[in-house]
């Protein structure tokens, strides 16, 4: 078989030109770059008869899904109050070139659940919150002590991709009140 380029994008996109084996499989590598639609005419020869047949080859963008780190672990000490931190790291709105626009997606985390795994319960007088650039709000209950595991989902608005998905373990540590009486 002999294949050939007759329309589409440069055959530069591809890391593997396709090709036809004796038994038909048809074998190609895309690049990363490679997006469009690729017209091939397949030549058949044998002997002195020739037998040519098009195909084309539609390659669609694929969106990378969002991403992003926690740590493992945030520790508080009761009574602490407002904790509001950057905790979410090295986000990514994941891949742009789906949307067609070049300016990518908006993206939004989510707190998918919040579960105390020990301890007081409520753990929180205002429940952990993020805001888009990965800061973390939440407020300990008074006099709570414990453990909550927090799972995360990060969407990209607008899109079709898996969204991300991270937990970690929020720990309220008690302290030593000050001793107190009446009298």
């Amino acid at each position: 078989f002999n294949v050939t380029l007759i329309g589409g994008g440069p055959l530069s996109l591809f890391n593997l030109a396709p090709q036809i084996a004796l038994d038909g499989r048809l074998s190609f590598e895309l690049s990363e770059a490679a997006v469009g639609e690729f017209a091939f005419e397949a030549v058949l020869t044998d002997s002195d008869k020739a037998h040519t047949e098009r195909f084309n080859i539609s390659v669609v963008p694929r969106t990378l899904p969002p991403s992003f780190q926690l740590p493992p672990r945030i520790t508080v000490f009761e009574d602490s109050g407002l904790y509001s931190h950057q905790v979410a790291v090295n986000i990514s709105a994941g891949d742009s070139s789906a949307c067609g626009s070049g300016q990518g997606f908006d993206i939004q985390f989510f707190v998918n659940s919040i579960e105390v795994t020990s301890g007081s319960d409520p753990l929180f007088s205002q429940d952990p919150v993020f805001a888009d650039d990965g800061t973390l709000t939440f407020v300990p209950a008074p006099n709570a002590v414990g453990r909550a595991t927090v799972s995360v989902v990060l969407r990209q608005i607008g899109s079709s991709a898996d969204p991300a998905v991270g937990g970690f373990e929020v720990v309220v540590q008690g302290v030593a009140d000050p001793p107190s009486f009446d009298l």
